[in-house]
């Protein structure tokens, strides 16, 4: 597992408090862009994902091929010099495309392949595609960078490459945030939406290693300051937050005004938000965290979040 000591989020950047805290020295930043956290780029906030192929957000393909998933089909891949294809797997973030003839496709030899898609329009259904143009190494995790039509990155939002991590085996609902299994799935994670953040910073594989997804889905809600756990995100650019978690990932201590304790299904307390009060959230109201005290003093609490 991947771990960073002490972030400071805005919806421009997540970087560490202290840089030189990064692995292996390095500056750990990655961009996001403002949406509504449902890919329609409307309202404030950090949005989940970033992965958009002809004008379509696509965030998840599901197998087997062919199958429909969130209303779009991956209907087949097709690898350098035309074998056929059964299907692909991702095994510790390394991609593997597996031909029906016995070949397998993975690291330099999958680049080039194109995965073609079938999305829904407001009238029809249109097939278009993307293609694997570059693999790298980010933190210690493969990363993908897709290309659209005309040979511009399908992560948008940045001036420069922004790459995916392949992240299977699980479904997230843009409506609500909330993340359930699903075999057979893999998430495309822009490294600049929060889903890409929060594996980032080590907790899809927390979740993995724990064989519940919770870590991961309140993760996002942490960075999306979904309050209300309704997947509506309230926060603007260039508010920052100190992130200290239940299981050590994040931990460096701050002595910062407590913003919230984050539970599994829900707010245990809270105080004033990043962008303003923080809403009751009908029957899921909670009571003021009392400045002073920590995470250990929650016991419901799976992080903790304080403003600067």
């Amino acid at each position: 597992m991947h771990i960073a000591s002490a972030v400071a989020l805005t919806t421009l950047a997540l970087a560490l408090l202290c840089p030189a805290c990064a692995p292996d020295d390095e500056d750990l930043e990655f961009r996001i862009t403002s949406g509504s956290g449902s890919g329609s780029g409307s309202g404030p906030g950090t949005v989940f994902n970033t992965n958009m192929v002809d004008d379509a957000w696509v965030s998840e393909l599901y197998q087997p091929m062919g199958d429909p998933h969130l209303g779009i089909v991956l209907d087949e891949v097709e690898v350098p010099g035309g074998a056929a294809v059964t299907h692909f797997e991702v095994d510790d973030g390394e991609l593997a495309v597996f031909g029906k003839e016995g070949g397998v496709y993975t690291g330099e030899t999958a680049l080039d392949s194109v995965w073609r898609l079938h999305i829904p329009t407001y009238s029809t259904t249109k097939p278009t595609w993307m293609r694997l143009a570059e693999r790298v190494e980010l933190d210690g995790w493969p990363h993908y960078r897709f290309t659209g039509a005309y040979g511009q990155g399908t992560c948008a939002g940045g001036p420069g490459p922004i790459y995916t991590r392949l992240l299977p085996g699980f479904t997230l609902d843009e409506g609500t945030g909330g993340i359930k299994p699903l075999a057979g799935n893999t998430y495309v994670a822009c490294t600049n939406g929060a889903t890409g953040k929060a594996a980032a910073l080590g907790y899809y594989d927390l979740s993995v290693g724990l064989g519940d997804f919770t870590p991961l889905e309140v993760a996002i809600r942490v960075i999306r300051a979904d309050y209300c756990y309704d997947g509506v995100s309230h926060t603007t650019p260039g508010v920052e937050v100190h992130i200290e978690d239940r299981w050590g990932v994040l931990g460096e201590p701050s002595d910062g005004p407590i913003e919230a304790v984050w539970g599994a299904h829900g707010l245990v307390c809270s105080n004033f938000g990043r962008s303003g009060p923080i809403a009751s959230c009908g029957a899921l109201f909670q009571a003021a965290c009392a400045e002073g005290t920590a995470l250990p003093d929650y016991p419901d609490g799976l992080f903790i979040t304080r403003l600067p």
